[in-house]
This record gives C-alpha cells, sequence and structure tokens, in this order.
C-alpha cells in the first residue's frame, strides 16, 4: 500500500493532477471547481472521462464579484455510477480559444479515487 500512495504522489507531480477521494457510502455525487475567464476568449469543456465509472449531471459559473469581466467560479457536478469499488479514474477538463486552431488546449487533469 505504501509504494502505491508513494507511486501516485510521483505521477501527481509529474502530471500535474488534483487527486480527489469521492466516498460512495457518504454520496456518490462530487464537485469539481476552478476559476475560469470567459472574456478572455477561454471555454472550457468535459474532454476525457471513464463513461461506466462517471457521470456528468450539470455545470455552473458564480462569481461574487460586479466587476466586468471578473473571473468566475466553475462548478461540474458529477456522480460516481461504478459498481465495483475501490477504482481510480481520471477526468480532463480543457480550455481553449476556438479560433486559435494551432494552440493545444490548456488541461487541467484529475484522479478521481472511488470508494
Amino acid at each position: 500500500m505504501k509504494k502505491l500512495i508513494c507511486m501516485m504522489a510521483i505521477l501527481t507531480n509529474a502530471m500535474a493532477m488534483t487527486n480527489i477521494v469521492v466516498d460512495t457510502k457518504i454520496s456518490a455525487n462530487f464537485d469539481i471547481s476552478f476559476a475560469e475567464n470567459k472574456t478572455t476568449g477561454y471555454e472550457c469543456y468535459l474532454s476525457e472521462y471513464n463513461q461506466n465509472l462517471i457521470t456528468p449531471i450539470k455545470s455552473s459559473a458564480t462569481s461574487n464579484s460586479k466587476v466586468i469581466g471578473a473571473p468566475k467560479q466553475t462548478t461540474w457536478s458529477f456522480r460516481a455510477t461504478a459498481t465495483a469499488l475501490p477504482q481510480i479514474t481520471t477526468l480532463t477538463i480543457a480550455c481553449l480559444r476556438p479560433w486559435e486552431t494551432k494552440e493545444a488546449p490548456k488541461e487541467q487533469l484529475y484522479r478521481i479515487m472511488l470508494k
């Protein structure tokens, strides 16, 4: 078990992943939140995830600022749908400017641990 934890920590730092643990005994639903500023032209979307283990429910954006162009906090809600536990999967949210076709999307990677 210690080897697994150490290996995960090394991979996490190298890939810049965020770890999320979902205890399905408490709730099968979980959220991922990040800052997003659509006034800069970036659009974020769910680009990769395992449909057999998690299901997107909704996304929403909120802001406490009244300043025009201020970033918003975007929250994506998911439901763990895995039948056999524990499971580990990854989820990628990509942010890009649609008109910049030669630029690679900025990706936010998450490691989801379902238990």
